[in-house]
């Protein structure tokens, strides 16, 4: 059965592109529809198609190689490999039973060696010397071992006597073996010694066996008899004895002896070979090709090469290993070849599957793919494609149903191209910023006016001052705030960048095409702020000023006669008089009370200033002259740093700019409270203007301070000292004359006020006098 898939076009897939994102309210309910009647069935079927991406043209086909090579490939893989693995399990069974046989043939050997060392060492003549020793005893020893004991046994190479201490005594050999060292030392019993390199000795690799010699009664150790045995004789004499039975004659085993000290030797092929096929040994005097080398493994053995099979068996008596291994790609050359000659006949199958597909891909694939193009093009807009019904099957009936459809959905998109058109018409004409958000907080529709809010939204734009807030002061939580749907804030004020936004939140019904949904509207409300800013401040000005001349009359009249009659007392006094001191306080706290009362009423009533050109080099020496005995006087260093030849020059009021300076000065002298400092007055002309630093190594102000220092009546000094109009005040007169008074950190820790003035101009405030 063929059943048809209904897809839902939107304005994206139409090649429209509207600047906000969204869909009318007729659009909503269709793809509601689409939602609950026309998805397609999967006949309950939830598993996919792996090869969805692929096109059915070369799926089909695709499909018999696999079988192909599945039935051949994989079958003949499965059978070869369950041939290498039988093959590789006889083969570890033979590595086995070879290895078990190795260390069965050399200890015996070992063990018949071992029994010929013990009857020498029950020699009377050797037992009688070493108890007994006498003058010319030694060299009666050497010769009988070398004539009596040495030739006895082919591996023999040297006999050697140890007396009582474990020092050698008499030896049959005419040269020093280096190995015998090994068994020098305290008296023990029977043992085989490690391996040993015979490097530079025509013997060769070796090791030795040693056994104790008892006194002529038995009773008591006398010495001890070391035998040297050359390897090389030894292993061809122990193959030999084994035969063809032990299954070594292959020339890709091979056989590896280890002493348990850390020592190994890899016995040469041609060795093994002559030894099982009973052929002559070599000349005594050569070194059987063997190498004694250092081992990696366990009990010496060589490190394992990859690639090969492995057995090793333990010589019980000797502590030695029997290592067998086998060249893996040698012994499994017979199934090698098994695996490709599979694939290949599977390859072959499947290459004939496929020609015989030709037709099924004439005549049904290709009309599929010509649908599925036509169907690729209604997805990119191109709703006028049709497909051309040919045949009266399934596929005919399929593409009719095909043209149908894109009809319907060409007359429909045009419907709703025209609605949104209308409708981003009518979004993008909004002054109000306008954002539509899901569920999740996350934006569906925006148009320009509400950039900033989109930006805050987005993470974009991480600075945001709260101004109202109904649920919470935290201004990082704001974002938050706005996007979680759980919160009905209903309306905010939010500062963003320079801008001041009034934010409305309404939450849409349930029965929207997007769950959750709410919309905010943002209304710039920055002009309106600071004019209600201004006219607040204004009006708190005009209050201020009526309230302060009001007091100041009320308080100069009797501070006026406070002063007067308190003159009148200090001229009555004699100068020793007790009450000069009361009289000396009431005229320095009058004289506090009327400067407090002048500096409200000059900060309150804005005067004129008398512009004319002058030198302010000559105005900040008049400063230096005036405050440096009060600087002196209380520890402080005051010093000019100025660059002279009327590099100062502009223009400005003489008598206001002094009164800035000055209170700057003061200002910096009351900070070091008592203690000594350095105030340095340093001017400089940059272009056009003129900067004037007034910088101390004092205290500094506090950072929490910075922005509130130039606010009136705000002042950090104790005890009514100050009144927080210095500052305001200079500040307002300097900006009077165009220019402007700031704060920053002092180079050496301190507070640096610098004046910037313009150079031979001046900006003129409301109620200049030129």
């Amino acid at each position: 059965m063929i059943s048809a898939r209904v897809f839902w076009l939107g304005p994206h897939s139409l090649g429209f592109r509207p600047r906000i994102r969204g869909v009318p309210r007729d659009l909503g309910r269709i793809r509601r529809h689409r939602s609950q009647d026309l998805v397609a069935t999967t006949d309950g079927d939830p598993m996919r198609d792996p090869l969805h991406w692929m096109p059915i043209k070369y799926k089909l086909p695709l499909a018999f190689v696999v079988l192909g090579f599945l039935a051949f490939g994989i079958g003949g893989y499965l059978v070869s490999r369950f041939a290498r693995n039988a093959l590789e399990e006889e083969i570890h069974h033979r590595l086995e039973v070879t290895s078990s046989l190795c260390s069965l043939a050399l200890e015996n050997e070992l063990i018949l060696l071992r029994s010929r060392c013990e009857d020498f060492a029950s020699d009377g003549l050797i037992r009688g010397v070493l108890e007994h020793p006498a003058p010319g005893d030694r060299e009666r020893l050497a010769a009988h071992l070398r004539r009596n004991k040495v030739p006895l046994v082919a591996a023999f190479v040297d006999c050697i006597a140890l007396d009582g201490q474990g020092r050698s005594f008499a030896s049959a050999g005419p040269t020093t073996w280096s190995g015998l060292s090994e068994f020098e030392g305290t008296l023990s019993g029977s043992r085989v010694g490690p391996f040993d390199t015979g490097e530079g000795d025509p013997v060769g690799p070796s090791f030795g066996i040693v056994v104790p010699v008892l006194s002529l009664d038995g009773t008591r150790p006398v010495g001890r008899l070391v035998l040297r045995v050359r390897m090389g004789r030894f292993i061809h004499d122990a193959i030999a004895k084994a035969g063809r039975a032990i299954g070594l004659e292959d020339d890709s085993l091979e056989l590896t002896v280890g002493d348990g000290a850390g020592r190994h030797i890899v016995v040469p092929t041609w060795l093994i070979r002559d030894a099982a096929s009973g052929v002559a040994v070599r000349s005594p005097r050569e070194d059987w090709g063997l190498r004694v080398e250092e081992g990696k493994g366990r009990a010496g053995t060589p490190e394992r090469k990859p690639g090969w099979f492995f057995s090793e068996s333990r010589l019980t008596n000797a502590g030695w290993t029997a290592v067998t291994s086998l060249d893996a790609e040698a012994a499994l050359a017979p199934v090698r070849g098994l695996e490709s000659r599979y694939i290949a006949a599977g390859l072959a199958t499947a290459v004939v599957l496929v020609g015989g597909l030709s037709l099924v891909v004439k005549f049904l694939i290709l009309p599929l793919g010509r649908m599925q193009e036509m169907a690729r093009r209604m997805a990119e807009g191109d709703y006028r494609v049709r497909v051309a019904a040919t045949s009266a099957d399934e596929i005919g009936d399929l593409a009719r149903s095909f043209n149908a459809m894109a009809e319907a959905v060409d007359e429909r998109t045009r419907r709703v191209e025209a609605e949104h058109r209308r409708l981003e018409v009518v979004v993008n004409a909004m002054q109000d910023g306008l954002v539509l958000l899901d569920g999740d907080g996350r934006i569906v529709i925006s148009n320009e006016a509400a950039r900033p809010l989109s930006d805050i939204l987005k993470g974009r734009f991480g600075v945001v001052a709260q101004k109202e807030c109904p649920r919470h002061s935290a201004p990082d939580r704001c974002v938050h705030c706005l996007q979680d749907g759980r919160n009905e804030f209903q309306q905010c004020v939010l500062e963003i960048g320079e801008k001041i936004f009034e934010v409305i939140e309404t939450t849409l019904p349930e029965d929207v095409d997007i769950p959750g949904s709410r919309v905010l509207v943002a209304r710039d409300i920055t002009e309106r702020t600071i004019m209600n800013e201004l006219q607040a401040q204004q009006e708190g000005l005009t209050v201020l000023g009526e309230v302060s001349a009001v007091i100041a009359h009320e308080l100069n009249n009797p501070l006026a006669v406070i002063s007067m009659f308190n003159q009148m007392m200090a001229d009555g006094l004699d100068e020793d008089s007790p009450f000069r001191e009361n009289v000396d306080v009431i005229a320095r706290n009058t004289e506090t009370c009327k400067r407090a009362v002048r500096d409200i009423l000059d900060h309150i009533c804005a005067e004129g200033v008398e512009v004319e050109d002058l030198d302010l080099e000559e105005v900040l020496h008049d400063v230096f002259r005036f405050l440096e005995p009060l600087a002196r006087k209380n520890g402080v260093r005051l010093e000019l740093d100025l660059p002279g030849d009327g590099e100062l020059e502009t223009a400005g009021d003489i008598v206001k700019l002094r009164q800035v300076f000055v209170n700057l000065v003061l200002n910096a002298i009351q900070a070091f409270e008592g203690r000594e400092g350095r105030i340095v007055i340093r001017g400089r002309r940059e272009g056009a203007d003129i900067f004037v630093d007034v910088e101390d190594d004092g205290p500094g102000v506090d950072p929490e301070h910075v922005d509130k220092i130039f606010e009136p009546f705000f002042t950090t000094k104790e005890g009514g000292r100050g009144t927080g109009l210095g500052l305001p005040t200079s500040r307002r007169t300097v900006r009077t004359l165009g220019g402007e008074l700031s704060y920053r950190p002092g180079s050496q820790g301190g507070a640096c006020f610098r004046v910037a003035l313009s150079v031979k101009q001046s900006v003129l405030g409301e109620g200049a006098q030129p």
